[in-house]
């Protein structure tokens, strides 16, 4: 699929797990979704590949994008089009090279049990389909998506903190720079499958309590 790159696998029992990034592949603006986020900061897309005992069972599509996400910008219910236009306005705002700000992290999983999903998916990861049907085989796949996907969205605040380090070496001035990045949850969103997302006020809760109880 385009350029992509296996980065691991897991292996549970019956249950397996390929770990694949996808680059410069039409699959990483599949869905509205995805298409704005790529649209505004190029974010990477990954795939994860799941079978028990050699059966399909699961595609999960995974992106992050980095922004200045505004606090409420969604409600408690909405639509993948509502959070594709917050997502375009987050990444307007953040400035590139920026240490902190918020990050938008998104999941998108198909159930490979529906024939529909999984006849979807081999269309665009098929290496012997024709390249002439390319367009038609993405556009199946972004509408299993936008209608049947699973999805999962979380919005997390995020600090960076630099340091510099100097290396002693005898006649060699020498150092390097470290970078510790932190996220906190503050606010999740989810469907089971078509329809709205619903805010998951359970998550923000739990975030907000550990939050609380860490040490200063």
């Amino acid at each position: 699929v385009g350029r992509s790159g296996v980065m691991g696998r897991r292996i549970a029992g019956d249950r397996r797990t390929l770990y694949l990034r996808l680059r410069d592949s039409g699959v990483a603006h599949a869905g509205v979704l995805f298409a704005s986020l790529q649209a505004t900061r190029g974010a990477e897309l990954l795939l994860e590949l799941t079978s028990e005992r050699g059966r399909p069972v699961q595609a999960r599509f995974r992106a992050a994008v980095e922004g200045a996400w505004e606090a409420d910008a969604l409600g408690a219910s909405v639509d993948l089009a509502d959070v594709a236009r917050a997502a375009r306005g987050a990444a307007a705002r953040h400035r590139a090279g920026d240490l902190g700000g918020t990050r938008l992290d998104a999941a998108v999983t198909l159930d490979l049990r529906d024939e529909a999903n999984r006849r979807a998916l081999h269309g665009v990861l098929s290496p012997g389909a024709s390249p002439l049907e390319w367009d038609d085989r993405i556009a199946a796949l972004a509408r299993r998506l936008d209608v049947a996907g699973a999805v999962d969205l979380t919005v997390s605040t995020t600090t960076a903190t630099e340091t510099s380090h100097d290396v002693e070496v005898p006649g060699v001035g020498a150092g390097y720079e470290r970078t510790e990045r932190t996220r906190h949850l503050v606010e999740a969103w989810s469907r089971p499958g078509g329809g709205g997302l619903r805010r998951r006020e359970d998550c923000e809760a739990a975030a907000g309590a550990a939050a609380a109880a860490a040490p200063v």
